[in-house]
This record gives C-alpha cells, sequence and structure tokens, in this order.
C-alpha cells in the first residue's frame, strides 16, 4: 500500500482485530484507551502521530543510510505486554505493510531454569502473530504476503539464474524470505532458504558450502546469533562472510562475529550493494 493510500480506517480496522486476537474480551483500560484515541482520529496523520515513530538508518560496514519509516503501537497480548502493532516500510520505497513485532528477542541462556517457559511464551507469540496477520491477509489489509507479491511483481516470469554465487538466505517470515528471493534471483544469484537456525544449519553441514550466509537474528528457538557460533567455530565454515539483519539491536560483541548487518526496515538497493561488496563483485 502507497503511503497516501493509507486511511485512519484501515489503522482502526488492524487495531480493532488486533486487540480480539491477543486480548479477547478481557482488554486492559490502558490499551483500551489507546485504541479508543485511534477510534477518535479521522486523518491518518494525526492517527499515526498516537504511534512510536522511527525513521531508520541501515548500516553495513558501517555505512549506508536508510530513511525508511516505521510506525509502532505495543499493544502486547494476555501473556506479553511488549507485543506490537507495526506499519513500515521494507525493501521497497513508499510502499507500506502492517505486521506483528514480537518483540521477544531477549537473549535467555539454555541452562536458565526459565528457559522452557521462555521458548513457549515465544512459541505462543509467533503463534498469535500469525493468526493476526492472516486475519489482515483476509479482511484485505496489506501484510508481509502483500510484499511478497510486490516483490515477485517485479520479476520478469522465468527468469534463470546467471550462477552467480550462492546465498542461503534464513529468515522466519516466509512471505518476506520467498519475494526477496525472487529478487536476488533476477540478479543473478542462487538462493537457498530456511526458516529457522535449526535448518541452517542442517544445511550448513551439507556441501557444496554457500557462498554467502543471510540470516535475520530475530528468529524463535535458534536465533541468528547461535547460528553465526556455530559457524565461526567450525572450521569449515569459519570464513564464510555472514550478512546479519534485524529489527532489534546488535552489541559490539555481535557484530564482530559477522561482516556486516542490516538494521530492518532497510531498502533494497542497500542490501544488493552489501551482498555485492561481500562477494567481492
Amino acid at each position: 500500500m502507497r503511503f497516501e493510500d493509507l486511511s485512519v480506517r484501515e489503522i482502526q480496522r488492524a487495531a480493532d482485530v488486533y486487540l480480539e486476537h491477543a486480548w479477547g474480551g478481557e482488554v486492559p483500560q490502558a490499551i483500551l484507551d489507546q485504541v479508543r484515541d485511534i477510534r477518535a482520529c479521522h486523518e491518518t496523520d494525526i492517527a499515526l502521530e498516537l504511534f512510536d515513530s522511527e525513521c531508520s538508518s541501515t548500516y553495513a560496514d558501517g555505512s549506508g543510510q536508510g530513511g525508511f519509516r516505521r510506525y509502532v503501537l505495543r499493544l502486547g497480548n494476555r501473556q506479553y505486554p511488549f507485543m506490537k502493532l507495526v506499519i513500515q516500510e521494507h525493501l521497497l520505497n513508499g510502499e507500506f505493510f502492517f505486521s506483528v513485532d514480537t518483540h521477544d528477542n531477549l537473549s535467555v541462556d539454555a541452562d536458565n531454569p526459565d528457559y522452557p517457559a521462555w521458548c513457549e511464551l515465544k512459541r505462543h507469540n509467533q503463534e498469535l502473530k500469525e493468526s493476526i496477520e492472516d486475519a489482515w491477509e483476509a479482511s484485505g489489509t496489506p501484510t508481509l504476503a502483500s510484499l511478497r507479491e510486490l516483490m515477485e511483481s517485479m520479476v520478469a516470469p522465468g527468469g534463470a539464474c546467471a550462477g552467480r554465487a550462492t546465498i542461503l538466505l534464513v529468515d522466519d517470515e516466509a512471505d518476506v524470505a520467498v519475494g526477496l528471493k525472487a529478487l536476488l534471483v533476477a540478479r543473478g544469484f542462487h538462493v537457498e532458504l530456511a526458516h529457522d537456525g535449526v535448518q541452517a544449519l542442517e544445511r550448513l553441514a551439507e556441501e557444496p558450502r554457500p557462498d554467502l550466509l543471510m540470516l535475520d537474528n530475530d528468529m524463535p528457538e535458534l536465533d541468528g546469533k547461535h547460528v553465526v557460533g556455530e559457524v565461526r567455530a567450525s572450521e569449515r565454515l569459519a570464513a564464510m562472510p555472514v550478512l546479519m539483519t534485524t529489527a532489534g539491536r546488535l552489541t559490539v560483541e555481535d557484530v564482530g562475529e559477522v561482516n556486516a548487518f542490516l538494521r530492518k526496515p532497510y531498502p533494497r538497493q542497500v542490501l544488493f550493494k552489501v551482498i555485492d561488496q561481500l562477494l567481492g563483485a
């Protein structure tokens, strides 16, 4: 959806669907007040003022400028107060879509006694995210599926891979991964997909080794930092370039393990430039 086509009614409907799935009939008063204020708006700009607004800078080896907009409203759910409704650009300039940010990327060690409960909460949040986004899609609200369709529409049908480098793309957002694969294949790359850290490590154990690992950090079960740790500990894989993407924050120690990183949301032009640099184009 183009920003100029984003209506206040679309925002109100998306918030109502979110509350129905995340809270049922037991919505806390503070959350009700936030959504009531949105329902009272008659202008899109006024409604968006009630969101936290971000204008991202994207980084790739310390360079590259972004500027993609992201509007965030923390509405939580019955088990976790930090989940968010998000309206943002990503990859395609000027195109906005709705998504749910589970915001559950807190690092909990496997030997922590709360680790099993934490994993169960993350599974719950992921299932809830999928149910909300499915309901949005069914009602015609633009979602990640819309982004995938736009990316696929930009690629000429039947385009063949030109046999450049092989990229292993790891992202639990299946729609984004599929659409991004289409864009990368159109640029001549061979692209393989994995949708979680376990699948990524299984593929990396096989030959031939990919030329580049591009992975999202914020994945359930096994996050990107864990995958990178396994890669760097392997004599066979240690030299493979790694591009990490994240909607969260990385520490200096995290960045030291990867060759480049991009903060979501980022434009596709910056992504292409970084990949070419990492592959020595």
